[in-house]
Order: structure tokens, then sequence, then C-alpha cells
């Protein structure tokens, strides 16, 4: 149902009828959701491969006539990959990076898709380098490049109280974590 929900939404965001805001025409703007959904996407490609490795790509509607699909034969892992590299791209490509939401929990933004980019590409390159894949230092490097974007220009931190001790268990005791960089 997720992947079905997400390729309905991908399919049919080419219909709405969209104004610009924000400096954006409404290409761009609809280019914000197609963002989310592709995050979405690729994410969970990326974890099906991880446990299954390959598997079946499927970027548009199931119905019952697609007989091809349902009973379709698995695509190779690198090909899927390949593709959850493009969604990935295209998430921190158009994703923003504040919503303009007062920072609502819970919203991905162009941070949130460089943290999955770079924990994707990392198990990729690493699995490619050390199974026989090809390219493993593509995507390491790509794992690489998203993280220092991420840790240099990100407007997030590492929690302390000071103690360096106790800051990482207290972290995990707080009930409020609003205002938290």
């Amino acid at each position: 149902n997720f992947l079905r929900a997400i390729n309905i939404g991908l399919a049919n965001y080419p219909k709405a009828k969209l104004v610009g805001r924000d400096g954006l025409d409404a290409e761009g703007v609809r280019n914000l959701y197609v963002g989310e959904a592709r995050l979405l996407r690729g994410w969970f490609y990326a974890d099906k491969v991880q446990k299954f490795g390959d598997v079946q790509w499927v970027d548009k509607e199931l119905t019952t006539a697609d007989e091809d699909i349902l009973y379709g034969e698995r695509d190779p892992r690198e090909f899927v990959m390949d593709k959850v590299l493009e969604d990935l791209n295209f998430a921190t490509t158009y994703l923003p990076n504040d919503w303009k939401d007062g920072e609502a929990p819970g919203r991905l933004n162009r941070w949130a898709a460089l943290l999955v980019k770079a924990r994707v590409c990392l198990f990729e390159g690493t699995w490619r380098k050390y199974h026989g894949g090809s390219n493993a230092d593509t995507w390491i490097q790509a794992a690489a490049d998203a993280a220092k974007e991420l840790m240099d220009n990100g407007p997030y931190s590492l929690y302390t109280t000071g103690d360096t001790t106790n800051s990482y268990n207290t972290i995990h005791r707080l009930t409020d974590l609003s205002g938290n960089p």
C-alpha cells in the first residue's frame, strides 16, 4: 500500500493545478512534493534491497491488469539502486531546507534527504566493495559528499550538556525535544 500510494501520487502530481509561492513557480512547488514522495520511495526500495537483494522496481500504480508486474521477475540490484539514487538526488535537489512551518516536527526537508542519501549510499557502496558490485567508489563518494553537505551547512548540531560522560544518556531521557538543535 505504501509504494502504491507514492506511485499514485507521483502519477497525479502533474495534473494538480498549482500556483507559485515563496518565490517558486507552479513547477517549483510541485517539485517540493514530488521530492518528498521520491525520497520516501527511494528509502523504501533501499530498505528492500538491503533485506532481499534483487527486487522488482515498480514506478507506476499497480492494478490487477498488470500481470507483467504482478508475476514479473526481480530486477537486478544495481538497476534498482541506480533508480534509488535518482530518487534521492531529486529529493536533495528539490526539497526545501525549511518548509517555513515553524520547523514542525516530522516534515522531511533537504537535510533529512541528505541524511538518508548518506546512509543509503554508504551501505550500498560498502556492499558493492565487499561483494563484487560495480562503482563502489562512486557510491561511497556520494555518501561522503551528502554527509559533508549536511555537517557543513545543515542547521543541526550534536546535543551536549557540557558533560561529555552523560550527554548521550541525557538526550534519550528528554521528554521534550523542541528547540533542540
